[in-house]
């Protein structure tokens, strides 16, 4: 969790829920650039919200709390997305596994979650 510049761990069965805004999953193909690559790599989103993202990438490369990323998600499954519509964030978490990891992003600035996701038909 964040809190200002600080980076809070939550504790497992902590009775009190610190987050500032309601998590969906939502699962959504999406690009991910870490700094300080110029490429973009495939990856997936889960666990969205209003102030960040988790996303899953192929690979157990080792990535770092605080690198920055800019991160472009499809919301609607178009298949480009313009640089105008990348989200810059940071990494707050690092999950590694065997053949993916999972990395929790904070958004700079949070996005209007309810404005980029149409509700089912």
């Amino acid at each position: 969790m964040i809190d200002g510049d600080r980076i809070i761990e939550l504790r497992p069965g902590s009775p009190t829920e610190r987050r500032r805004h309601r998590r969906s999953d939502i699962a959504r193909a999406c690009k991910l650039r870490l700094t300080p690559s110029v490429s973009f790599r495939p990856a997936v989103t889960s666990d969205v919200s209003a102030g960040g993202v988790l996303v899953s990438i192929d690979g157990s490369d080792p990535v770092e709390v605080g690198t920055r990323a800019l991160l472009a998600i499809s919301w609607h499954g178009h298949p480009t997305v313009t640089h105008g519509e990348t989200i810059p964030a940071r990494v707050v978490r690092v999950e590694p596994g065997d053949d993916r990891t999972s990395i929790a992003l904070a958004f700079d600035t949070p996005i209007a979650i309810d404005s980029v996701i149409r509700p089912a038909a």
